[in-house]
């Protein structure tokens, strides 16, 4: 097994995180020597010319390939072609001083595929799954631990009901939690209400219905109670690029005569959820989801670079939807 190959799968977006920052830590790797690759938009061609390339004023460089959407069976964009034995060649004989990542953001990978002998055979492979409600308990002591607080057990009950699974959103809003308690020693359930918002990834999942089902009144109400809840624009933006890609991936799921209980399992969602995934996948067109996603990376661009405000431009961003 080669130390500089990495194979993470798991839909949590948080531990992957997590997990590759590690490996980046652990390899003495700097940002600025850090390479991505969308697998969804960049061909593997590309990606693989530059992993085997020296690294330039460092001993080492990593290059990831993100959304590696070979792994889970899923195809990128319809002109983008990826050539599997030109990784299958590089997992041979990879380069000594690049760290290859490859991150594969799904609950299953096609294992049927020669390609995923090799990898495991090569890689080092870590799982970035969602941990269950024990392993969440700790994690949140251990964190208010650091931070010199406790929390009582209702509040540590009600503050996981409004979180919900969503790693990002757990660390976001426990960091608000510790800021809000201030001297206090002990976190109580009034706490937890006044100032932990319930999962607003239900509210994402029925504004992204509202944008297939083109009901704009419900849209902007949703948007509405989003910011009364002070969740962030920029989390609003990607949470919904989110969702537009699982009813992309579930076209193609469908494709290859998934059931809405696969497709439960697949995306570790409810049963109702996954009927509503499913019906939005077979109610709105690829190219109608590619402009979509694609008008959200523009603006998710523009706001980065400081071409707009997150605020003004995601508002915007609705109100054109409110008006075709």
């Amino acid at each position: 097994m080669a130390q500089n190959l990495y194979l993470l799968w798991g839909s949590d977006a948080y531990t992957l995180k997590k997990a590759t920052q590690k490996i980046l830590d652990d390899h003495a790797i700097l940002k600025v020597d850090v390479e991505v690759y969308d697998m969804e938009e960049v061909a593997l061609a590309e990606a693989i010319d530059h992993a085997m390339m020296i690294p330039f004023l460092a001993d080492n460089k990593a290059v990831i390939l993100a959304s590696a959407c070979f792994m889970g069976g899923l195809k990128p964009r319809a002109d983008i072609n990826h050539h599997l034995n030109q990784l299958e060649s590089y997992l041979e004989n990879p380069n000594p001083t690049t760290v290859l990542i490859i991150q594969a953001p799904y609950e299953k990978l096609d294992r049927s595929m020669p390609l995923y002998k090799l990898i495991t055979d090569r890689a080092k492979v870590i799982a970035c799954t969602q941990e269950d409600g024990e392993e969440f308990f700790q994690e949140i002591k251990d964190l208010l631990k650091e931070a010199n607080l406790r929390i009582e057990a209702n509040a540590l009950q009600m503050f996981m009901s409004r979180v919900g699974n969503d790693r990002m959103m757990l660390k976001n809003e426990l960091d608000k939690l510790i800021v809000f308690a201030g001297e206090a020693e002990v976190i109580t359930p009034e706490m937890v209400r006044e100032i932990v918002y319930s999962n607003p990834d239900d509210h994402i999942y029925l504004l992204v219905n509202a944008v297939i089902a083109s009901d704009t009144e419900m849209l902007m109400q949703i948007y509405r109670e989003l910011l009364m809840a002070n969740i962030d624009e920029l989390w609003i933006l990607r949470a919904l690029a989110s969702k537009f890609q699982e009813i992309l991936y579930t076209k193609e799921l469908l494709k290859q005569n998934y059931k809405q209980e696969d497709i439960m399992h697949y995306f570790s969602v409810s049963k109702g959820r996954a009927y509503y995934i499913m019906k939005n996948a077979r109610d709105v067109s690829d190219d109608r989801l590619l402009e979509l996603l694609s008008r959200l990376d523009e603006l998710d661009t523009n706001i980065k670079t400081g071409g707009i405000a997150k605020d003004v431009g995601l508002e915007l961003f609705l109100l054109k939807l409110y008006e075709e």
